[in-house]
């Protein structure tokens, strides 16, 4: 299957293409299941509200963010089968810290600084999407760079038997999309919506591509004519497959 993309401006537009997109993937059973993801709790509490408000029936319609999604998809085999739980910020921040006091090098002076453990934490968020080949390439820039993706690195084999993260999440759903055995949960989903998508990551990029391989996805993208402003919502369509 592909994914259709629908472009609009912000605003009661957006919200329009949302009501007309819902009707259609409902194909006139109000009570059929349709999930729309959204970029964050707040926009899918304004989204919901802004449909009700209209009057325009949202009965089993389903609000999401990716990462739910895909927890919804992989999470329980994570925690069943793999034993990890969802890391959070004062885990990472912790195992930083610990990385540093092991081995600080270059951020030696300022290791116990609050300031350097916020920097590695953002990095490490960053540097997560990128592939060992494009760390090896970004370690090859300068001895600073060879450092933070150093740490980072340790950072992340040090998590691994015990967390999980946004990364780890997708590319497990991506799997678990392969599976026979999730069809049925597919259905419980009905057809997706990706609502006014802002900054999709790669691996959420390949999640929302292999489940348009299993259902239909619809992309309402919120577009303002500035490139420099639209850059990270078409990069975003990009990255799950979508023109």
């Amino acid at each position: 299957m592909s994914i259709q993309v629908i472009c609009t401006p912000y605003g009661p537009a957006a919200t329009e293409r949302l009501r007309e997109q819902i009707t259609v993937l409902k194909k006139g059973d109000p009570l059929a299941p349709v999930t729309v993801v959204v970029p964050t709790n707040i926009s899918g509490l304004g989204a919901r509200r802004a449909l009700g408000a209209a009057g325009r029936g949202i009965a089993a319609v389903n609000f999401l963010k990716l990462f739910d999604l895909a927890e919804r998809l992989a999470g329980r085999q994570m925690a069943v089968k793999h034993k990890r739980k969802p890391v959070s910020d004062p885990v990472i921040s912790a195992t930083v810290r610990r990385v540093l006091r092991a081995n600080p090098g270059l951020f030696a002076a300022s290791a116990s600084h609050p300031a350097t453990e916020q920097a590695l934490v953002r990095c490490y968020r960053d540097l997560r999407e990128l592939s060992h080949d494009q760390l090896y390439v970004l370690a090859q820039q300068s001895e600073r760079a060879a450092d933070v993706v150093r740490i980072c690195e340790e950072v992340r084999n040090t998590l691994d038997n015990r967390w999980y993260d946004g990364h780890d999440l997708s590319e497990l759903a991506v799997n678990a999309l392969e599976s026979e055995s999730f069809s049925g949960i597919l259905k419980e989903f009905g057809p997706v919506i990706i609502h006014l998508p802002q900054q999709v990551s790669r691996s959420q990029g390949s999640l929302v591509s292999a489940l348009a391989r299993k259902t239909t996805v619809a992309v309402v993208v919120g577009l303002t004519g500035n490139p420099n402003a639209d850059a990270a919502a078409l990069e975003s369509v990009d990255r799950m497959g979508g023109e």
